[in-house]
């Protein structure tokens, strides 16, 4: 059941009902999940919180999501878990019953709904991050829970942390797919990733805007498609073909199409395996992901930005102002009037620049700054 439940979450409440039975006279019990998630470029992680609940009222769920004050100042057994780490522990043995009935916890969360004992686990799995606890509730009038149910309890531990574990990883695959696709939203370059049937799974903004025009290249039915039934049909064998490849540990294929357009110049295909099935590949590509396509609108310019430059190569504004004037074509002369300064003063600037690039002629230093190709979406 713990298993169904991490895979369906909706079965929690099931699992937990069970696990009241076993702990009769239970009244309530409650398990919840948290990953530390992953690290942000500020180097913060991003907290992921899961709860569910049999036995308690809704009232009491949101009391206990919004309570948010859990310190050893208002809950005398905070300090005393730290001893119980993957080990079932009851309440009165971290605190007598006087000082646990004298706590805001008890006072703000337990009584009002009329719980007093419980026992709980708290899961740790370092490796993934994760933070897995379960707890079981009963009111004032039934027995505390006793070494008995400790034991009980302990028969459950394996199972409740191969669950913790498949839920990591879970939750680790979701988080990262979710980065990977975040990553790809801000790119210019038009990228979609599809499944082995050309099912759309992902189209980034750039990708939707080409979809939406419907000129040549659309989206049908979920599908990705071609007003030309003949590139229709050939784009959709790349893709098939691409993505055996990969799901029979070929990986690494590349094709390229043309896709023509009725009003514009022809879209620039590139199709390519995403994914691998074997076991190294990473956990968080998703085994139905395995094609990438990226789409070059030869008449839309991808220019990297000036702030790129600066961080590339140490440049200040003026100087990278300079290098995107070059390499949009700009002779020194046209530059220095652009920017009403001295030729000589523009001469200079270009010496700093092309120190720094380790470029040796403007037209090295030209092909540096198009072949970083960063194409970010501004």
């Amino acid at each position: 059941m713990f298993y169904d439940a991490v895979l369906e979450p909706t079965r929690w409440r099931e699992a937990l009902k069970a696990i009241c039975e076993f702990f009769a006279p239970a009244v309530a019990a409650t398990v919840h999940f948290n990953s530390l998630g992953l690290m942000s470029e500020g180097g913060t992680r991003e907290p992921h919180y899961l709860m569910y609940s049999y036995g308690l009222s809704e009232e009491a769920v949101q009391a206990y999501l919004t309570y948010g004050r859990y310190g050893p100042d208002v809950d005398p057994r905070v300090g005393a878990y730290t001893r119980y780490i993957n080990r079932p522990v009851p309440n009165r043995d971290l605190v007598s019953a006087e000082e646990w009935h004298k706590s805001p916890t008890y006072k703000d969360l337990f009584e009002p709904h009329g719980l007093d004992h419980d026992i709980c686990i708290s899961i740790q799995h370092e490796g993934l991050d994760t933070h897995l606890s379960i707890g079981v509730y009963r009111g004032p009038e039934g027995p505390a829970f006793s070494q008995v149910d400790v034991e009980k309890f302990q028969l459950l531990v394996p199972h409740l942390r191969r669950a913790a574990e498949v839920y990591a990883r879970l939750v680790g695959s979701e988080l990262k797919s979710r980065q990977l696709e975040n990553a790809f939203e801000d790119l210019a370059l038009a990228t979609i990733f599809t499944d082995t049937s050309g099912r759309i799974l992902f189209a980034n903004h750039a990708a939707n805007q080409l979809l939406d025009a419907g000129d040549g290249l659309f989206q049908g039915g979920g599908q990705l498609a071609h007003r030309d039934p003949g590139i229709a049909s050939q784009l959709k064998r790349d893709i098939r073909e691409i993505s055996a490849s990969t799901q029979f540990g070929g990986g690494g294929r590349v094709t390229h199409l043309t896709l023509p357009r009725a009003e514009q110049t022809p879209l620039l295909a590139t199709v390519c395996s995403l994914a691998s099935s074997s076991p190294e590949s990473p956990p968080y590509l998703s085994s139905q992901l395995r094609v990438a396509i990226f789409l070059t609108d030869p008449q839309k310019s991808y220019e990297t930005t000036t702030e790129h430059l600066q961080r590339i190569f140490g440049l200040t504004q003026t100087e990278a102002e300079i290098a995107k004037d070059l390499t949009a074509g700009l002779t020194l002369k046209e530059i220095a009037g652009k920017r009403g300064r001295a030729l000589e003063t523009v001469r200079q600037q270009l010496k700093s620049v092309m120190s720094k690039t380790g470029a040796r002629r403007q037209a090295e230093l030209v092909k540096s700054v198009l072949a970083l190709g960063v194409p970010l979406e501004q």
